[in-house]
């Protein structure tokens, strides 16, 4: 589990800080789900595709914002059940938030930083699963070699 909090005060009007916050979620693929006054939320993933996922931003995430007046409030909550964090994704999910301060405090969308930490973020995984992999192959190797010792062994016995 992810947990993120943000608390900014922002120069902008309440409007603008709606319709930028509403502007930067959905366009980075997160669903509207709706407000109660001045609390916005904001879903994206869920727990059966959290399995079958390399982007970290499509896990299983909830947020909500809570805009008062200029200031603001955001929790960012990531279910990660089925995955394994890897440091790289941790740090996506960071710069995802600080993204989306800087669209508050600029008054404009800015997800170029967050797309390329994203290509990063992949290389890493990847990385991770060629080591798996070669560990897995070693570990087929050594346990073939072994089973043929032992059949060897038993045969010669008999």
């Amino acid at each position: 589990m992810i947990n993120k909090e943000l608390e900014i005060i922002v120069r902008n009007k309440k409007n603008n800080i709606v319709e930028l916050t509403i502007e930067y979620f959905t366009k980075q693929g997160f669903k509207f789900v709706g407000n109660e006054g001045n609390n916005f939320e904001f879903r994206r993933g869920s727990l059966f595709w959290n399995n079958f996922t390399f982007n970290p931003l499509k896990i299983k995430s909830c947020i909500n914002i809570m805009v008062d007046d200029n200031k603001v409030n955001a929790v960012f909550d990531v279910d990660t059940t089925g995955q394994t964090i890897l440091p790289s994704e941790i740090k996506l999910w960071d710069e995802f938030i600080a993204n989306y301060e800087r669209t508050l405090v600029e008054g404009k969308i800015n997800t170029k930083s967050t797309k390329q930490k994203h290509w990063i973020n992949r290389f890493a995984q990847f990385k991770y699963l060629f080591w798996l992999l070669i560990i897995a192959l070693l570990v087929v190797v050594i346990q073939g070699s072994i089973s043929g010792a032992i059949y060897w062994l038993f045969d010669a016995l008999k």
